[in-house]
């Protein structure tokens, strides 16, 4: 079974469960964030390089993943009607995808992108994401926000003199965890769809003295919005996207600022 196969199957049961996919932790209590002292903000030791899935070029590549996606959708559209307990209705799905497999196909021979074309976006995002730095940008807007707004002693610990790297007692570890252009989910047997931006980051809060992990958190970025293809977005030098994903990341520094220095837990009972 393929990885598109499980992550459809996913995808279907996570819509009709509605659940949750995370949930964010508890803020610090002022009481925590008093016994911290200063802090330093680190980057992560592996910091990860930003991902999209690679544009599908050439008319028979085109037409071979096609029909690849057609035949996993035959088993998705089937099998969630089957599991789902209408075996008639399992009946119908698997011929209307049967219908839909050579009209797959087809649309994946002619919605293939030039090679050429593909290789030459595929180098400009790669220039553009080490160009933009963003992990370095994120520590920045954090550090920035969290001395302006929450009025903490937090300082950029590779960069800082010695003297304040003496005095930190908290070291914060905060990267991106992962970031790129990714498709929906109901997409993935689409070739070449409407991308999207997104990102996620994590913190992680650790005593200095003893390594002790005092908070953990991550936030993520997705929309549901506009979204091109991978050689759109990186027509001008991916100028658009480079701006797009500053402004993400510059919102989920603020947002990983206030949960952590300025958030507060509302009590349980009211009397507290």
């Amino acid at each position: 079974m393929s990885v598109r196969l499980l992550a459809g199957l996913l995808a279907l049961c996570l819509a009709a469960s509605g659940c949750d996919q995370y949930s964010l932790p508890d803020p610090p209590s002022e009481k925590e964030r008093a016994s911290w002292g200063p802090v330093g903000v680190v980057a992560p030791r592996a910091p990860r390089p930003a991902s999209w899935p690679d544009p599908v070029s050439g008319w028979c590549t085109g037409l071979a993943v096609g029909a690849l996606h057609g035949a996993e959708g035959m088993l998705v559209i089937t099998g969630a009607t089957i599991v789902a307990g209408f075996l008639v209705g399992g009946a119908f799905g698997l011929m209307f995808a049967v219908l839909l497999f050579p009209v797959q196909i087809v649309g994946g021979a002619f919605t293939a992108e030039d090679p050429a074309r593909a290789d030459f976006a595929v180098g400009v995002l790669a220039e553009m994401f080490a160009r933009a730095d963003l992990g370095t940008r994120l520590r920045r807007t954090f550090i920035e926000r969290a001395r302006q707004e929450a009025r903490a002693t937090v300082v950029d610990f590779e960069s800082c003199s010695e003297k304040e790297r003496e005095s930190v007692q908290t070291l914060l570890e905060l990267g991106i965890d992962e970031y790129g252009l990714y498709g929906k989910p109901w997409e993935i047997w689409t070739v070449n769809p409407p991308l999207r931006p997104g990102m996620s980051i994590r913190a992680r809060l650790v005593r200095r003295d003893d390594r002790r992990v005092l908070y953990e958190s991550t936030l993520r970025y997705g929309t549901e919005k506009g979204g091109m293809k991978l050689v759109e977005w990186a027509d001008q030098g991916a100028a658009l996207l480079e701006g797009k994903m500053g402004r993400i990341t510059d919102l989920l520094g603020g947002r990983m600022m206030e949960e952590i220095f300025m958030l507060h837990l509302l009590p349980r009972d009211p009397r507290e």
